[in-house]
């Protein structure tokens, strides 16, 4: 179930509760049924907690299967069963499915090795995960996708500079200017220790932990500018982007140029 269909749903329970109550199906005190709210909270619960399941990070390892896993994480303040779930590592045979009784505790992690010995594991000796880039897979017991996340080059050639606002109008530190940022592919990208450069040295590091959904942006602001919302920003006191011609670089954690924008009075110049 999708976040659409989720909302849908809570909505129609919610509906159809306050239809019962409307109609005088309650308790003397003028509680509602509690086997109302317990089929509520029940489908609640479940579709909510489902949804806060995600891959939080993918270790290749640069070929060694040593340490070589994936880790998801469970965001949800309560526990969620994972039997019957299945994570696909890119390509076809490539699969790990959680035994019956598979839960991950509320808030916390749990690990899918490469190497047998492990309490999950895809029992392989060899790599599962790609060094220069690969997409993790998650699927419920209903074969529904939970979560996607992909690292690496080609698999990044989705993402790229879209913009950059260079002429701020926040007083002189310009603090409004910014990055953008963009992926136009189907599944979230892991940008953790990605850094952005201009052409007079400045530079950004990506935080870990950082993914950039499907089909979105994010924007890193020269500033901490008040009426915006400001995830990431230069921390400057001072403008970063030169309003007659600059240059913006995008690289990976590996250090490969991934995206570049030249402009000049005004006018893209060079994408790259």
């Amino acid at each position: 179930m999708n976040r659409k269909q989720t909302q849908d749903v809570l909505q129609a329970l919610t509906a159809d509760i306050s239809n019962r109550y409307s109609a005088g199906k309650k308790y003397p005190s003028g509680h509602i049924l509690s086997s109302d709210l317990d089929k509520y909270f029940d489908i609640a619960f479940k579709c909510l907690s489902e949804q806060a399941i995600k891959v939080l990070k993918i270790h290749s390892e640069q070929g060694k299967t040593t340490e070589e896993r994936v880790d998801l994480i469970n965001y949800a303040p309560i526990p969620v069963d994972l039997s019957g779930w299945l994570l696909n590592a890119g390509d076809k045979g490539q699969d790990y499915r959680f035994k019956p009784g598979t839960v991950i505790p509320p808030k916390s992690e749990l690990s899918i090795y490469t190497l047998p010995g492990h309490t999950y594991s895809f029992d392989s000796h060899n790599p599962i995960w790609n060094d220069s880039g690969d997409t993790a897979f998650l699927f419920d017991k209903e074969g529904q996708l939970r979560d996607t996340l992909s690292y690496g080059i080609p698999l990044a050639n989705n993402v790229y500079i879209s913009a950059i606002q260079y002429d701020g109008i926040n007083g002189k530190s310009e603090s409004d200017e910014y990055i953008e940022i963009k992926n136009d592919g189907d599944t979230s990208v892991d940008i953790s220790n990605w850094e952005i450069f201009s052409k007079g040295g400045q530079r950004f590091i990506f935080p870990p932990l950082v993914r950039l959904l499907p089909r979105s942006y994010l924007r890193v602001f020269t500033g901490s500018p008040k009426g915006y919302k400001v995830d990431f920003s230069f921390n400057r006191q001072a403008a970063v982007w030169n309003n007659k011609e600059d240059e913006g670089f995008l690289y990976d954690d590996r250090h490969e140029l991934v995206s570049c924008l030249l402009y000049k009075d005004g006018k893209v110049v060079k994408s790259c």
